[in-house]
């Protein structure tokens, strides 16, 4: 193919990208969000076969071969570079060499083959989430070529993927009747993964958006959706979360990262509050509890989803305090002292005007004020150098301004509304980058309440959004320390109802929000009982 031949080539696939069927698939959130391409190649014995398909330790690994595409995908979709959208055709070449996969159930069906022994099963065996990942990645495929003739082949994988486990499909039942999705068929080792059936369930999901004549497969993707709502708190303990339904099942620390980065996918896809409120939930978990592993790939290695705040008795407030620099670099000097005094002497008293003398990025701005600012406009000059109008919440006397990922600033203007609402005392700059802020802050206080209705409210609140009050309560403090966090037990925002029906006179509750600037505050949470 010559270079005008890939040009045109290029300017095809751009333009197919805004076609109605890949509008309709989300964003693979759970995978790509967490997985550096460049540095998944060279975790684990990956080598490739004369068509370019991805194996492992010599083996074609059917999950493996559907994960590089979507990771082609991902980045062919971000950086136009053709090199990633001919290394996802060869992965598909894999799904249409009829000497790789298995027809079964039939003929009705495709199998994506694991030919070789893993725990307790025996080759050849079916997995439902690589049966439901690769519906994932071929739909998106189909999304970006309008390659109808992979429609047979994406129908027979999700024949096999609904098909019961003692007909080489995946679909089992849990102990109480639940339809399932197994990541392992017939396997009494790891029975009903959850991580497994997550994925079979997103690929499910956008199969049947899709292929929406296929009754029966939507039949059993309602099955299984009510299911896994049914079924997420039989996978919490009180304080982590368990792999499998086996007993003295506890996942790794990886694997419920990952976990909750699916409670990110299926909140995207559903819009339903159950997954955002675990995600919450499994969030508070994990802070301070580090993966440790040796791989290299995992984009957010040293993330943590959640960060507990601190109370302060002065402010009667809860906040997160971070090792944040008061960078030098502003104005003419190389310290903050400079700063404030270049302030101080302008002669335009209603006009601040602070400038930057480097080309280093930061993300966020707090300045503070001797008394509460009452602002009138405030500018940022841009790359072209012109002043572009910004809009920053002020709490009392401090106004937060967020600036876009790796800014460089130039210029910025405060404008007031009289010469008296700004006597500036502090500022302070940030490097901190979005994806290093936690979605989540949150706080737990302890309360002895009795059987009643109770008002409640939250006040001090800045520069946070979304608050979360889960609850649980025992007969006494041990008790207390043995309940789970669950999500059918919260109530939404900083005030409200909240009501004790029980004999219960211990209460523990979990405050969850998304802070919307890097420095947030909120007061503890205030009962009264009513009458």
């Amino acid at each position: 193919m010559n270079l005008l031949s890939k040009i045109y080539l290029i300017i095809y696939l751009i333009f197919l990208l805004n076609n109605l069927f890949a509008q309709q698939l989300n964003h693979y959130t759970c995978f790509v969000d967490r997985i550096e391409i460049s540095k998944w190649l060279k975790n684990g014995k990956r080598s490739f076969d004369k068509n370019g398909v991805i194996k492992n330790n010599k083996q074609y690994h059917p999950l493996g071969i559907v994960h590089y595409g979507l990771l082609n995908h991902n980045e062919f979709l971000k950086t136009k570079d053709s090199s990633y959208y001919y290394k996802l055709l060869d992965q598909i070449s894999y799904f249409k060499d009829t000497s790789k996969i298995d027809l079964s159930v039939d003929g009705k069906g495709i199998g994506l083959p694991y030919n070789y022994k893993h725990a307790d099963l025996t080759p050849p065996w079916y997995s439902g989430m690589t049966q439901g990942s690769a519906l994932s990645l071929l739909l998106r495929y189909r999304a970006l070529t309008n390659d109808t003739e992979i429609d047979s082949i994406i129908e027979k994988i999700a024949y096999q993927m609904i098909s019961p486990v003692d007909k080489n499909g995946s679909i089992g039942k849990t102990s109480e009747g639940y339809t399932w999705i197994e990541e392992y068929p017939n396997s009494k080792k790891s029975p009903q993964v959850l991580n497994g059936f997550i994925n079979g369930l997103i690929g499910l999901k956008e199969y049947t958006d899709h292929f929406t004549k296929d009754t029966l497969a939507k039949r059993i993707h309602d099955e299984c959706y009510e299911s896994l709502k049914l079924c997420l708190s039989k996978y919490d303990m009180n304080n982590w979360s368990n792999y499998n339904r086996k007993k003295n099942s506890r996942c790794t620390v990886l694997y419920l990262r990952y976990e909750i980065m699916e409670m990110k996918h299926l909140f995207e896809i559903y819009q339903d509050s159950i997954f955002l409120d675990q995600m919450k939930i499994w969030s508070s978990y994990t802070e301070g509890k580090p993966m440790k592993t040796k791989r290299t790939d995992l984009k957010l290695k040293s993330y943590y989803h959640a960060k507990k705040t601190a109370y302060s008795e002065t402010t009667n407030t809860y906040s997160v305090k971070y090792n944040i620099d008061t960078l030098g670099y502003w104005c003419d000097s190389l310290n903050q002292q400079s700063i404030l005094k270049k302030i101080k002497n302008q002669k335009r008293k209603s006009i601040f005007k602070l400038s930057s003398d480097t080309s280093k990025s930061i993300n966020y701005i707090i300045l503070k004020s001797e008394n509460d600012i009452e602002l009138k406009n405030l500018f940022l000059k841009n790359k072209k150098g012109k002043l572009e109008k910004i809009n920053a919440p002020i709490h009392k006397n401090n106004l937060y301004i967020k600036l876009k990922e790796s800014e460089k600033i130039k210029d910025l203007h405060i404008k007031l509304k009289h010469r008296s609402s700004f006597k500036l005392i502090d500022i302070t700059l940030s490097e901190i980058k979005k994806y290093e802020m936690p979605l989540f802050y949150y706080y737990k206080t302890n309360e002895t309440l009795v059987k009643g209705k109770y008002e409640y409210v939250i006040n001090n609140i800045a520069n946070l959004e979304d608050i979360t009050i889960f609850y649980k309560s025992a007969k006494n403090e041990n008790a207390k320390k043995q309940k789970k966090w669950i999500t059918t037990n919260c109530i939404k925002g900083d005030k409200g109802i909240f009501e004790i029906n029980n004999d219960n006179k211990f209460h523990e509750f979990m405050v969850v929000y998304q802070p919307t600037q890097i420095h947030s505050t909120i007061g503890g949470i205030e009962f009264t009982k009513l009458e």
